[in-house]
């Protein structure tokens, strides 16, 4: 299932092009993972939110993301900022209520994929 969650997310739903940027929260989970690893093959640019130093060193070490922003520092909008300069069209999924929607950081062009559980 969390294969098909993320291919439906991305791929069905999301539909990232070649360097759009594509942010994922829960990005070191199993769905979020897999997702990010999609838009990355689609030639998307991944930003990848997680909860702590460790995932997010997994994100851009193991799994290939283009940048990780840690949702528990206090400096988590700062760091949305910072890997999504441009904010132009962007793909989010979520896995729960996620800061990607309150920080306003997408365009007006945005898509957003959601699946909570």
């Amino acid at each position: 299932m969390t294969g098909l969650t993320a291919w439906i997310g991305i791929r069905d739903v999301g539909r990232p092009r070649a360097g759009e940027t594509v942010v994922v929260s829960a990005a070191a989970g199993a769905v979020g993972s897999v997702a990010g690893q999609l838009a990355k093959a689609d030639g998307a640019r991944v930003v990848g939110i997680a909860g702590g130093q460790e995932k997010c060193a997994l994100l851009t070490e193991q799994l290939g993301f283009d940048a990780a922003v840690d949702h528990r520092a206090d400096d988590w909008p700062a760091q949305l900022a910072a890997a999504t300069p441009t904010a132009s069209t962007s793909t989010s999924k979520t896995s729960a209520a996620t800061s990607w929607t309150r920080s306003s950081r997408a365009s007006t062009s945005a898509r957003a994929s959601r699946c909570a559980v």
